[in-house]
């Protein structure tokens, strides 16, 4: 069944009044394709104050051959119940960048159980705090029985302070070489 046709600037409106208007909403397998990728075509879902729902029984995919940007003035949440959150996963040599504008408290990891975070770099550094702006650098903890480990390979391990440098312990400082 067609309605309307595709040629001129022909529009489609459907409208109803307080009920709902539904498409392919028969529970049969089929596929359902609204919009077009041809040209500058464009698509646009909207919502008043309701929720907009996407719901799928499988995978939901996007793709775009553009940018894609998701705002949100309330709370943004990204969640999974059943598997592996990834951000940056496939193999494309570009930068991932998080929390790199406006004055914002960035927190990762969990204080929960056995949480762990862990932080990986190739060959490139790992720089914590290397910026040209004057703030405290924090490393480890001081509760009960906690522990810091701080390791080199076979490079140099090199401590500067352009002010006081201040070991503090309530147990024995040890240096050793070979």
């Amino acid at each position: 069944i067609t309605i309307g046709n595709d040629v001129g600037a022909t529009a489609l409106t459907l409208n109803a009044g307080t009920g709902a208007v539904s498409i392919a909403t028969n529970g049969r397998d089929h596929a359902t394709t609204i919009g077009s990728t041809t040209g500058s075509s464009a698509f646009t879902a909207q919502t008043g104050t309701g929720t907009l729902t996407l719901a799928s029984g499988g995978i939901v995919a996007t793709t775009s051959v553009g940018a894609t940007t998701i705002d949100a003035t309330g709370a943004l949440e990204l969640n999974s119940s059943a598997g592996v959150i990834q951000i940056g996963q496939d193999a494309v040599n570009q930068n991932v960048n998080i929390a790199t504008a406006g004055t914002r408290t960035l927190t990762m990891g969990s204080a929960s159980g056995a949480s762990s975070v862990v932080i990986n770099a190739g060959t490139g550094n790992l720089d914590l705090g290397v910026n040209a702006t004057e703030h405290t650098v924090r490393l480890g903890s001081i509760t009960t029985a906690s522990a810091t480990s701080i390791r080199s390979g076979t490079g140099a391990m090199t401590f500067i302070g352009s002010g006081d440098v201040t070991m503090d312990t309530a147990g024995v400082i040890e240096l050793n070489s070979t």
